[in-house]
């Protein structure tokens, strides 16, 4: 190391201008990745719900190959519902729940009274009612969608993801095209609840995702049932609500 007559040469401090600007340049970088990893986390939510779509149309399939090729009955006599019939299915209810779902605070499931244990866990998703295929039969006790019926099973939703309409917690658990003036597809749907402004609501920029009846699983831009209601398995409600 060079000397000095007085000792070893000593390098020179940082200057504030210079010590400013490398501060300056770290904000600037830090800036500039935020968004970025802000975007990445969003789609790694994305993917999150996806999957656990993914699974709980395998698992309903598989309890099709179980029950005589039919999904989950709307009710038995217990009562109890899609998230007890499938509970045997997937490995654990973190499954029922996406990480981008706004609700599930306020979601108060131990308020079914009538519902079975598995059915007051928290979840962000219902099942298709397939009620277009019972007509007025379709709230009887026992009724099972059989799979064969679906003549689509590439373009038919089995499940996809629920809003909580007014935060009381009363998340349906079924989507029914027979219900209210134009089917749950409109009113119980979150067709906004990725990548976009407002999670729980009915338009925007954003998506939300669905299992189809085959397995596949799509993220699909509101409107998720124009031009083609693939929440409908009959050809009169599948092209506009009957309509």
């Amino acid at each position: 190391m060079p000397t000095t007559p007085h000792g070893p040469r000593r390098r020179p401090a940082f200057s504030l201008i210079e010590l400013l600007v490398a501060i300056s340049i770290i904000a600037l970088l830090i800036g500039l990745l935020l968004p970025s990893l802000g975007s990445a986390r969003a789609v790694a939510r994305n993917l999150q719900c996806a999957n656990n779509l993914r699974t709980m149309g395998i698992a309903t399939n598989i309890y099709a190959d179980l029950f005589r090729g039919n999904f989950p009955a709307r009710y038995t006599a217990t009562p109890v519902r899609w998230p007890s019939l499938l509970e045997n299915s997937f490995s654990a209810d973190e499954v029922l729940i996406c990480p981008d779902d706004p609700d599930l605070e306020r979601y108060a499931p131990q308020d079914l009274e009538d519902a079975d244990a598995q059915d007051r866990v928290e979840r962000s998703y219902f099942i298709n009612g397939f009620n277009d295929h019972f007509g007025s039969d379709w709230n009887n006790d026992g009724n099972a969608m059989p799979r064969r019926a679906v003549r689509e099973p590439s373009a038919t939703f089995l499940f996809g993801e629920v809003r909580d309409d007014d935060g009381d917690g009363n998340r349906h658990f079924y989507c029914d095209v027979l219900e209210g003036n134009a089917g749950n597809a409109l009113s119980e749907v979150a067709h906004v609840r990725h990548f976009g402004p407002d999670s729980g609501g009915n338009a925007g920029t954003g998506s939300a995702n669905y299992t189809r009846v085959d397995g596949s699983t799509k993220s699909i831009r509101y409107p998720a049932f124009q031009p083609v209601n693939e929440w409908a398995v009959t050809e009169d409600f599948r092209e506009g609500f009957g309509g």
